[in-house]
């Protein structure tokens, strides 16, 4: 009987990208099973001043010989694309594939320096480790922190589904009116100074947000959050911070009243809760932390409101340097 061989492989374009990608996703198809394919992502061309990538990862199954793959059926479709390939490793392309990782080996190392690759591979679950790296997945967490890549959820189609609906920014709520804005900000300003750590406001933004469902401030606070040396596990629990045992009585009392008053309307904010807050804070703190709360709830309600776009925030403000 045959082996059966699993591939990761990574498609890219670059010229005609969103037709490209989808007839050489579709030619691929009709040689091998196709397990999972990543979302589209676009990053800037690397070595060229070029036009942006759109990339793909894929996940597939053959029990073709993988000695002669890139031969007889990698090359032969990106020709067929219009591929030309030159002296220059740079130049833009028709279609690009290349095979990223075979049978858990992984055969194009620059998986771990790129996140136009670690990126797409992660999402579609290539769950491998490697030193000094660690996992793929955090790693492609850290590339994606510091690499201008966006997911294309507006390309969806191309994998054969339809078009996500993905808002648009309806207008620019702080440019029509600064005022508001401006005044929110000194909000903002007053709570970082009070003395709060500055971890536990982290965790306030990111729960309240979790909560209302708002993509730009999840997006902002994780990475201030990760910025700040925040790990990866009490990022991912904090939805279900009741059942983990990693945050303290502190933590987990502010964690308890966010969600009260974010939830005035649905949750009473009990007195069980408000002396479980001064059992660990001051008066001056309980009332700061609420401030924190309402603030971060003021700009949940404005991003949802207006649509503003998620996933190009990066953490460069005073709240996501430690050292503050």
């Amino acid at each position: 009987m045959d082996r059966e061989h699993h591939f990761y492989l990574l498609l890219g374009s670059n010229i005609d990208a969103e037709r490209n990608l989808a007839s050489a996703l579709a030619l691929l198809g009709e040689h091998m099973d196709i397990d999972a394919v990543s979302s589209v992502w676009q990053s800037d061309a690397v070595g060229s001043d070029g036009p942006a990538y759109l990339n793909i990862a894929l996940a597939i199954r053959t029990i073709d010989d993988p000695a002669s793959m890139k031969e007889r059926l990698f090359r032969p479709i990106e020709a067929k694309l219009g591929r030309i390939r030159t002296e220059d490793k740079n130049a833009d392309r028709t279609i690009d594939i290349d095979a990223i990782v075979l049978d858990g080996e992984v055969i194009d190392p620059q998986l771990w320096e790129c996140a136009h690759i670690a990126v797409p591979m992660a999402e579609i679950g290539l769950s491998i480790t490697a030193d000094p790296y660690g996992s793929l997945d955090l790693r492609a967490k850290s590339l994606q922190m510091r690499t201008n890549i966006t997911r294309r959820d507006d390309l969806f189609a191309l994998l054969g589904g339809k078009i996500m609906d993905t808002p648009k920014e309806r207008l620019d709520y702080g440019a029509a009116a600064p005022d508001a804005v401006s005044a929110f900000i000194k909000l903002e300003g007053y709570v970082i100074k009070s003395g709060l750590d500055r971890d536990l406001l982290e965790l306030i933004k990111m729960r309240a947000s979790q909560i209302n469902g708002c993509a730009y401030c999840l997006d902002m606070h994780t990475k201030d959050a990760r910025a700040r040396g925040e790990s990866e596990q009490r990022i991912y629990g904090l939805s279900a911070w009741r059942e983990a045992p990693y945050y303290t009585k502190a933590e987990r009392a502010v964690l308890a009243w966010t969600e009260a008053v974010t939830q005035i309307s649905d949750h009473k904010v009990t007195d069980e809760l408000y002396d479980e807050m001064r059992r660990h804070f001051t008066e001056k703190q309980v009332v700061d932390l609420t401030w924190a709360v309402v603030a971060i709830n003021g700009w949940n309600r404005m991003a949802i409101a207006f649509h503003k776009t998620a996933g190009t925030y990066m953490p460069d403000s005073p709240v996501a340097k430690k050292g503050n």
